[in-house]
């Protein structure tokens, strides 16, 4: 299964730096000098990198769909009799949309479906130019993923 961790850490390591620039900006103390500059309010940097950290959790999670679904389609298209392999055999998975490999690995409408709908949702608004409403909780988002490809993992 794949993992977040190194995502989830650079996540952490840069909203901790985030931190510690807007306490020293709001302390009494002089300001000697901002560990990054990035020429926005403390809150927009920090939505944009949890937005860009969300993208990186998804497209990981989006990678690893697609193959599941490829592997899928394959070990169903090599096995069982001919009726249910004439059908595997006519899919092409690697052109259908997310949504749709997502839908042949867990219940559409369910509640993993219903989740990754709701995040794909999120991150094309992210992907073409919108910010979210509030920050992504990026590590929840994480656990949220991973437990789903946790339940993933008996699909051939």
């Amino acid at each position: 299964m794949i993992s977040f961790d190194d995502i989830l850490q650079a996540h952490e390591t840069c909203d901790r730096v985030f931190r510690e620039q807007s306490l020293r900006a709001e302390s009494t103390l002089p300001h000697d000098g901002a560990i990054i500059d990035v020429g926005l309010s403390d809150d927009g940097a920090r939505l944009i990198n949890d937005c860009a950290y969300f993208m990186m959790l998804f497209a990981r999670f989006e990678q690893y769909v697609k193959s599941r679904a490829v592997d899928l389609c394959k070990a169903q298209a090599s096995a069982g009799d001919w009726p249910v392999r004439r059908v595997w055999m006519a899919l092409d998975v690697e052109r259908m949309n997310f949504l749709r490999q997502v839908a042949l690995l867990t219940p559409k409408g369910g509640p993993d479906y219903r989740m990754v709908e709701e995040h794909y949702g999120e991150r094309n608004r992210i992907a073409h130019g919108e910010l979210l409403d509030t920050r992504p909780n990026v590590a929840m988002i994480a656990a949220k993923l991973s437990g789903m490809l946790a339940r993933l993992e008996g699909i051939p």
